[in-house]
């Protein structure tokens, strides 16, 4: 529910200007004809009752006419004549209703009517809504006359009522059966019509005239009026839409499209053409004074940002140059004080183990030489020193015993060897610049490196081949040329795991991952370090970006992206040598490593 309401209250801004000035008229133009049409029907209503009003009179006041002739004139003359009741000639009501008999014959719909409450023709008996009207002339003696309307025969109908006030000439007919006309008793009996009072209103004189005509009168006029409307509308929406989209539109949509190119591309030398002189030239003409004057502050704010951008690039290409030094300084820090404190703890049991191991293959070579002396001068011992011998299986520890001293002694110096690997490799005691084996440095990093060039499930050996050429010792930074080594044979390891297929692979050709170092003197000036390997290789946009700082294409957490940065910057920058990386897709990497034999000042 939110979501449409959301919508339904976005849905202008969602709609172009054409449309919403279009819905606005259209609204403007519903609500006019809203008002007029209830206008219209005001004016209508009104007009249709005073015309129903108008033929009610009309025919209320031909019945009273006919009530005072008779009155007034038939009665008194056709009493002069005979002394006889004549009721056509001397009752009011009879005679009206008589003569709107053959009123009716003519235009049925008109009704005559003289309701009353104790009436002598039964006829005349008020019904329920008739009575109604006689008790409100009863009740307000002010009121003259009364309208509205009501159902007759399930069609509607206008009326109009007078009341009729009882007159002494009234009570002739009405006062008593006994002084009434005999004729009159005879025809209409002398149970009810009697007992009238001067003054009382108990009749009235009403007149119902048809609406039918009205009502449908009423109808075609509104339907004609709203048709009309309706048209005028219809034609009014398509001539603004129509000059709308030639006036504003279209001059709107030029500009939109021109004021979206300026904005993609702020030089551009798109213009507006547009002459007229309202406010749509006007706005047009502002645009192209801002255009040409964004133009060219667009151009003097690139000159700008070359210029920033240039002097930013060299700022930035220093400050990574800096941090390189930085990681490259605290890095071998660390790495300094890790070996110590390795070397440290390692030589110290390491020399203790050493020392004692001779005295102690020494000592058993002297217990087992007694033991053999034993057995030969006292060949057959007791029966204990037998249980003994067997249980201690004293002739498996005579030649077990010797061989297990001798691997400790391996173990030892393998120990030996790696713990001077790595003083090697970080070269803790030659922190300025000093005449090194490069060979030396590179064995001890092959050294350390051991266990990842070995075998392991499913990843056969790397085989390393040493191609050693004769070079004379280099004056260099021992410690930064072996980190050197360490990251491009990591590398390399690296790329040989990734080349062997894993085990769900198909199978293909026996796969060797080797590494190759070979090492020349190159004009007499120059040594050159050349590492290759055959793993996958590298496509040319990575060997384009290979040297800077944190790019990597190893997963998260593998790797740093600053190995190659900082080798980079120790062979150019401290050694002032060169660094070159090729490498083909499927086919492997060589990286090239030159530095001069002596560093100049």
């Amino acid at each position: 529910m939110c979501q449409l309401l959301q919508k339904l209250r976005d849905l202008p801004k969602r709609v172009s200007l054409r449309l919403k000035f279009i819905a606005v008229i259209s609204l403007c133009l519903l609500v006019s004809v809203a008002v007029g049409t209830w206008y219209l029907e005001g004016i209508q209503s009104k007009t249709f009752e005073q015309e129903a009003r108008n033929r009610s009179k009309i025919v209320l006041n031909f019945g009273e006419a006919n009530r005072k002739f008779v009155n007034q004139q038939l009665r008194p003359t056709v009493e002069k004549y005979t002394g006889d009741f004549v009721l056509e000639a001397m009752s009011a009501t009879f005679s009206t209703r008589s003569i709107f008999e053959y009123f009716n014959e003519t235009l049925p719909e008109y009704l005559y009517r003289q309701p009353t409450l104790n009436p002598l023709n039964p006829a005349d008996q008020a019904d329920d809504f008739e009575t109604q009207i006689i008790q409100n002339f009863q009740n307000e003696r002010s009121l003259q006359e009364m309208t509205g309307y009501r159902s007759l025969n399930h069609q509607e109908a206008f009326y109009i009522a007078k009341p009729i006030q009882v007159e002494s000439s009234c009570l002739k007919c009405h006062w008593s059966p006994d002084t009434a006309p005999a004729k009159l008793v005879e025809k209409y009996g002398r149970t009810q019509g009697y007992g009238w009072k001067v003054g009382d209103i108990i009749s009235t004189l009403m007149i119902y005239v048809p609406t039918q005509d009205l009502r449908a009168n009423q109808a075609a006029l509104t339907h004609t009026v709203l048709t009309t409307f309706a048209a005028l509308t219809i034609i009014l929406i398509g001539l603004i839409y129509i000059f709308f989209d030639r006036l504003v539109n279209r001059r709107l949509t030029s500009m939109v499209r021109v004021m979206g190119q300026v904005a993609a591309t702020p030089n551009s030398s798109t213009r507006l053409y547009d002459r007229s002189q309202d406010e749509l030239g006007m706005l047009a003409r502002s645009f192209n004074r801002m255009a040409h004057s964004l133009e060219g502050a667009y151009a003097d704010l690139e000159d700008k940002v070359n210029e920033r951008t240039e002097t930013l690039a060299q700022t930035l290409t220093q400050l990574q140059q800096a941090q390189v030094q930085m990681v490259q300084a605290e890095k071998m820090s660390s790495l300094g004080q890790l070996v110590a404190g390795i070397a440290h703890e390692i030589n110290n049991p390491l020399s203790f183990i050493q020392g004692n191991i001779k005295h102690v293959r020494t000592y058993a070579q002297d217990l087992l030489a007694l033991t053999k002396l034993y057995q030969h001068h006292y060949p057959q011992p007791e029966s204990t020193i037998i249980e003994t011998i067997e249980e201690i299986e004293l002739d498996f520890i005579s030649q077990d015993l010797p061989e297990l001293l001798v691997s400790i002694h391996n173990g030892t110096d393998r120990i030996q060897q790696i713990v001077r690997s790595l003083r090697t490799f970080a070269r803790l005691d030659e922190s300025e610049l000093k005449t090194v084996d490069i060979h030396e440095g590179i064995d001890s990093t092959l050294m350390i490196l051991q266990s990842r060039l070995q075998a392991k499930p499913n990843f056969p050996t790397i085989t390393v081949i040493k191609d050693y050429g004769e070079i004379p010792l280099v004056e260099c930074y021992a410690g930064q040329l072996n980190q050197v080594f360490m990251s491009i044979i990591s590398n390399a390891i690296d790329a040989l795991e990734e080349s062997v297929s894993p085990p769900s692979a198909p199978p293909r050709q026996p796969f060797q991952p080797t590494i190759q170092i070979c090492t020349r003197i190159v004009d007499r000036e120059q040594i050159m370090i050349q590492l290759t390997d055959n793993g996958p290789g590298m496509s040319k946009d990575i060997q384009k970006r290979l040297f800077d700082p944190f790019f990597t294409t190893k997963p998260i957490g593998k790797g740093t992206g600053m190995g190659l940065s900082i080798s980079y910057q120790i062979v150019t920058k401290t050694h002032q040598g060169q660094l070159d990386c090729f490498s083909s897709t499927g086919i492997g990497t060589t990286f090239v490593v030159k530095i001069p034999i002596q560093q100049s000042p």
